[in-house]
């Protein structure tokens, strides 16, 4: 009896959980379960990685209008791992880059910027 009791708790909570991850996704626009499934979401949840893992190094970037130039390596594997996801996608990626990277001054990013730079 009390294993029964046991597995219909478990059970129980296993729905309200999944059900909680729905309703979240669904009816609330800005989760972030939510925002990382769209193309924009995910741009921005990788462009924002090399933002937390190289801050330092994006603010002297930013300074010197090099942000390719001293980040290229890490922009170009993010880009590529975006791009296998979103193909075709490439404007919510160069927009992410503008907007977190560059602060919303696409020339930040450096003239030596070899991929599209369109947005839209």
């Amino acid at each position: 009896m009390n294993d029964r009791i046991a597995l219909i708790a478990t059970l129980s909570v296993i729905v309200i959980i999944l059900m909680s991850a729905f309703l979240l996704r669904r009816f609330i626009p800005h989760s972030p379960a939510r925002q990382i499934g769209s193309a924009e979401g995910f741009a921005r949840l990788l462009v924002a990685e090399i933002r937390m893992y190289h801050g330092k190094a994006v603010d002297q970037a930013f300074e010197e209008s090099a942000i390719y130039r001293r980040l290229g390596k890490d922009i170009d594997r993010s880009r590529q791992m975006f791009l296998e996801r979103f193909p075709g996608s490439e404007a919510a990626f160069y927009s992410a880059l503008v907007a977190v990277l560059a602060r919303g001054q696409g020339d930040r990013l450096g003239a030596d910027y070899p991929h599209p730079r369109k947005v839209g």
